[in-house]
């Protein structure tokens, strides 16, 4: 049916609340699914041996000390018992929602992805209690936040598709999700956002698991991920999703302005060799962002002439 992996953070403090909770609503799911942890961060082994899942700790580590999510990929592939894997962020909750939408994708090869619903969580979750996930529903529904089309923290997709990851991506760092969506538009595999299906809950945290950074954006990992993806025109979202997953079934997002300017910027790094002419058109869809660049040309001149 259906491999859900994940790369956890050291079982501690309010990790190890959160990172239970998204795992244990992993095992809840119907119909059952295959769950595998790696890495070898305190407490992964001895969770995993608790819940009576899968681990396997020798994952390749960045220099500094975070997994990478080519080898981790690899290791998946290679080992999982379904023909489909799901990699989600280790502070993922998910409901049974989430098998409804995947269950409704009837395609040989397919990227399914979606924005997250973010919440405070603080205590465990009671999974004992039959009506957890009603209980979850309606906090949700009071207290959550949907992310915009960047919030992108589940990815569930047909084995055997060649990702081509950089070698140095770490995990849990800018520029993973994203070329992930770029590589699947790349290869024509269609990418489904299954946002109106699916309420994925991520559980709100602090970022003390970045090293020489103020925020997740920033410090070294992160800046050398943004320079592993390409540049901007490689930072796929949800906005270039080719179709969206809705109660009445598929759907291709709706036409604008920007969805257009975003299809001409796209096309040079989606078909290679096209040439330039796109970029231009998505320029001229774009007045705010053409008078920015001209504006900065100008001041460049400006600047060499004194």
């Amino acid at each position: 049916m259906l491999t859900i992996f994940g790369i956890p953070k050291a079982f501690i403090g309010h990790y190890d609340v959160i990172q239970r909770n998204a795992i244990k609503s992993w095992l809840e799911l119907c119909p059952k699914c295959e769950i595998i942890l790696l890495g070898n961060e305190k407490g992964i082994a001895k969770t995993a041996a608790e819940l009576n899942i899968r681990h396997i700790p020798d994952v390749k580590y960045s220099k500094f000390g975070t997994p990478l999510i080519p080898d981790a990929f690899d290791k998946v592939t290679k080992v999982a018992r379904y023909h489909t894997l799901a990699y989600l962020n280790s502070d993922i909750i998910l409901m049974n929602d989430f098998m409804n939408a995947f269950l409704k994708i009837q395609k040989p090869l397919f990227l399914m992805v979606g924005r997250r619903t973010e919440i405070e969580i603080k205590e465990p979750i009671r999974f004992e209690e039959a009506d957890w996930e009603q209980k979850l529903r309606n906090f949700v529904k009071k207290t959550g936040r949907l992310r915009g089309p960047t919030g992108i923290d589940y990815f569930v997709f047909s084995s055997g598709i060649p990702w081509n990851f950089p070698a140095g991506f770490a995990a849990g760092r800018p520029g993973g999700d994203n070329w992930t969506i770029y590589r699947a538009r790349f290869l024509r595999i269609p990418v489904i956002d299954t946002t109106p299906m699916v309420t994925v809950v991520h559980q709100n945290h602090d970022h003390s698991f970045l090293q020489g950074s103020k925020g997740l954006w920033d410090g070294p990992e992160s800046k050398e991920n943004q320079r592993l993806t390409g540049g901007h025109s490689y930072i796929f979202t949800l906005e270039d999703a080719d179709w969206i997953l809705t109660k009445n079934g598929f759907k291709r997002p709706k036409l604008t302005v920007r969805r257009l300017s975003r299809y001409f910027e796209t096309l040079p790094v989606l078909y290679p060799g096209i040439g330039s002419w796109p970029k231009i058109i998505s320029l001229i869809l774009q007045p705010r962002r053409l008078a920015g660049i001209v504006l900065r040309k100008i001041k460049i001149m400006k600047w060499i002439k004194n």
